[in-house]
């Protein structure tokens, strides 16, 4: 025996892959594959029949730039660098998501209210005008079920247990809510179901729901899932309603605070001006006026403008000291007052810097908690700023200060020098001076009250809707082709499945091909078909089972080519019991009695013997056999050997069942026994017992010319291959052939039979080796 043959003794050959046999076995069970299919598209059927669609809505915004609004023309934009505007969505999106905001649409849209169509199997959520009715809760933190039905022109309510009858036209009230029903109510007799949900659970529902992406560079799309389309929609339109009135909110808080500190500035100025109109009416009544002379017109006029200068610099420097106070002021992070009249670049930059990050934090801090790290990251910028913002304040005090001290040694060094002039004219026109600066300041402040009313009206969020809420009428989930394509795939994988580890684990001979691949050079005499009608066609000469036995037979004597003139003895036996030894031995010595040989089958299965059904013969009625013509001295061949007119054959039974069936068996009466069977029939068939459960079959096999070995098809297990190995390398001077027994049409099946695939072979025979001794079976 090679290597190659033990090792792949019950799987066949390594790497061995028929692509032919392999679809042949899936395809016959094609039945089981479609009614697997038609299963699971029915389920996938019914699951999307009755199953929840879930919609997706989208609505898509855009963030504009800062200087494309024109509400902006105060504020100075701090998030430019190099000439580009840099936007920010992560913040937008955050404002988006944030409880203010979220918490602000369930209120505005009742979102704690959820009314539902009740069906026979699955409930349909309904909103807006799809509701054929009105309900308004008076207590806000009410909760609970209400449940309505209609019944025609009544509508019953159920709250908390009690069931309220109400006539068609009129209303029900409580302490918690009223009820208004439209006509459309009783259309129809439905059923309908309120239920009332807290705050916090409507926020985490949309919470969850929703999904806001960044789209290129200054694009956000918005996505919400829900079951009902007219209610996504409301909810993202909604949404974008609240950001933008919340960013409209945020521009007017600057502009008011702006507006307020010009109207205090303007109050200051007006006082000033009123008391410096009375100063020159009474100076002008207490002094008489002169006309200069004309050399000290030009003297005068340099004094003239640096004093203008002087002054200017002394209102530069009271706007940064009130500037300085309004920051030092503070308690928290707030805005400043921006380009009031403060003529510095850099300070009022800071200042507009300092403004957008308050704006940025605020925005935050609606969602988020100071400890957040990006709000704690903006506080210390604010810090860093308001450092920033009152050292460039103190920086340009002094260098206001320092201007300030050079006017007036150089407006000193001109008056030593226009000493002439009359100090009552000085005063006077010191006085006019001053009333006009003032006045001019007045008009400057108007001005900027004026700009900071039009942009507190004017005010616009920096939201541009591109697309408002549209929905896919295909639902999101399920998804109806995904689920079609996914059951008819599982519909032919599961049985595909199922079968392959069927195969895998199967471990069973079914065809010739499994026989010549684990044994060496086998011999198969013939492969006999299964056929549950065995009694009925026991005698039809023309059956597909005869047609078999009759090339067994042929097989057979090509087998015993080499003792073709004398008496052969053939012993049947196989591994196991009900692999059908007894059917193979009956069928092959009808047979061979049927071609005019003399042929005689003896019953030596002395532990469980089974020949005497196939003769139809009640062993109750034969006391003497085999096992007695071995042991008894008195008993000769004539009086065990039976003459069977049916089958044209004699038979010898196996006798009673014996206590000790091995040793009488490997008696030397056996075989004399045998010697003077050879010498008066023509073939002796021996019916043995299985040789691998009971040793009884081992002494006679000596004594055989040719052994035919049975192996049920379907049946016997693959693990028998290397004892039959051992069996075939032990006898080797006998001739062995194999039967193949019990073929059924099945996906191991390498051909189909011409005629009805019969089968003389019943399960019925079923044999009942074990080691102990039962009581006697017919």
């Amino acid at each position: 025996m090679n290597s190659k043959k033990n090792n792949d003794s019950e799987f066949g050959p390594e790497g061995s892959f028929n692509l032919f046999d392999e679809f042949k076995y899936y395809f016959y069970f094609w039945p089981f594959f479609i009614i697997s299919i038609l299963i699971f598209s029915f389920s996938s059927f019914i699951y999307l029949r009755y199953s929840t669609n879930i919609f997706e809505s989208t609505a898509t915004i855009q963030v504009k730039k800062k200087s494309s609004d024109i509400s902006n023309f105060l504020i100075e934009d701090s998030q430019t660098f190099y000439g580009f505007e840099r936007i920010n969505t992560e913040n937008d999106i955050a404002i988006i998501k944030s409880h203010k905001i979220l918490k602000q649409v369930v209120n505005s849209l009742d979102l704690q209210t959820l009314v539902y169509n009740l069906g026979t199997i699955k409930d349909n959520l309904i909103y807006g005008d799809q509701v054929p009715f009105e309900v308004k809760f008076y207590d806000k933190n009410f909760t609970g079920i209400i449940n309505i039905e209609v019944e025609n022109n009544f509508y019953f309510l159920r709250v908390d247990d009690q069931v309220f009858e109400i006539s068609e036209g009129k209303n029900f009230k409580n302490e918690n809510f009223i009820f208004t029903p439209k006509k459309s109510l009783f259309d129809y007799n439905w059923k309908y179901s309120i239920l009332r949900i807290t705050k916090e659970q409507a926020f985490n529902q949309i919470f969850s729901a929703l999904d806001v992406i960044p789209n290129d560079s200054d694009n956000i799309t918005i996505k919400i899932l829900g079951v009902n389309i007219q209610r996504n929609n409301q909810i993202l339109n909604k949404i974008i309603e609240t950001v933008e009135l919340d960013q409209v909110k945020d521009k007017q808080k600057i502009f008011k605070l702006s507006i307020d500190f010009i109207e205090n500035r303007l109050s200051t100025i007006s006082s000033k001006i009123d008391s410096l109109n009375i100063e020159t009416t009474f100076f002008k009544s207490g002094n008489e006026f002169f006309v200069p002379e004309f050399q000290t017109g030009n003297a005068l006029s340099i004094i003239d403008r640096i004093q203008d200068q002087s002054f200017e610099t002394k209102i530069q420097i009271d706007l940064s000291k009130n500037l300085k106070n309004s920051l030092q002021s503070q308690s928290d992070f707030s805005l400043l007052p921006n380009n009031v009249g403060i003529e510095n670049t850099s300070l009022n930059s800071l200042v507009s810097s300092y403004n957008n990050l308050v704006l940025e934090r605020d925005a935050l801090l609606s969602g988020l908690t100071e400890k957040n790290p990006i709000v704690k990251l903006l506080s210390t910028q604010l810090k860093d700023i308001k450092i920033n913002i009152l050292n460039s304040i103190d920086n340009y005090v002094s260098n206001l200060k320092t201007s300030l001290k050079n006017y007036d040694e150089f407006n000193n060094l001109k008056r030593s020098k226009i000493a002439e002039v009359p100090a009552l004219e000085t005063q006077l026109k010191s006085i006019s001076r001053n009333y006009q600066i003032a006045e001019n300041l007045y008009m400057f402040l108007l001005e900027r009250k004026e700009d900071a009313s039009i942009s507190y009206i004017a005010a616009l969020p920096n939201l541009k809707v591109i697309d408002y809420a549209y929905s896919d009428m295909n639902p999101k989930s399920p998804n109806k082709n995904r689920i079609t394509i996914l059951s008819i795939l599982l519909g032919f994988f599961v049985p595909f499945g199922i079968l392959n580890i069927i195969k895998i684990t199967d471990r069973r001979i079914h065809s010739r091909e499994d026989i010549e691949k684990n044994l060496n050079d086998p011999v198969i005499l013939a492969e006999i078909p299964f056929s549950n009608d065995f009694n009925k066609k026991i005698n039809d000469t023309k059956s597909i089972i005869a047609e078999s036995t009759r090339l067994l037979r042929t097989n057979l004597n090509y087998l015993l080519l080499d003792n073709e003139n004398t008496s052969k003895i053939i012993l049947v036996t196989s591994t196991g019991k009900s692999e059908g030894k007894t059917f193979i031995a009956f069928n092959i010595a009808k047979s061979l009695s049927l071609i005019g040989k003399k042929t005689i089958i003896i019953g030596a299965d002395l532990r469980n013997p089974q020949l005497h059904k196939l003769l139809s013969v009640d062993r109750k009625k034969i006391n003497k056999g085999f096992s007695n013509l071995v042991v008894s001295e008195n008993i000769t061949l004539d009086d065990v050997i039976v003459k069977n007119d049916d089958f044209q054959m004699d038979y010898m039974l196996s006798g009673p069942i014996p206590p000790n069936p091995a040793e009488i068996l490997d008696s030397k009466k056996v075989s004399q026994i045998f010697k003077e069977l050879k010498s008066k029939y023509d073939y002796v068939i021996i019916d043995t017992a299985p040789i691998a459960l009971v040793s009884d079959t081992i002494p006679i096999i000596k004594y055989a010319d040719s052994c035919i070995y049975c192996i049920r098809a379907h049946k016997t297990n693959r693990r028998v291959f290397p004892y039959i190995n051992d069996f075939i390398k032990k006898f080797d001077t006998i001739s062995i052939g194999f039967v193949l027994n019990g073929i059924k049409l099945s996906p191991h099946s390498y051909y189909r039979y011409g005629y009805s695939y019969d089968y003389a072979y019943n399960y019925k025979y079923n044999y009942g080796y074990s080691y102990g001794y039962g009581k006697e079976k017919e």
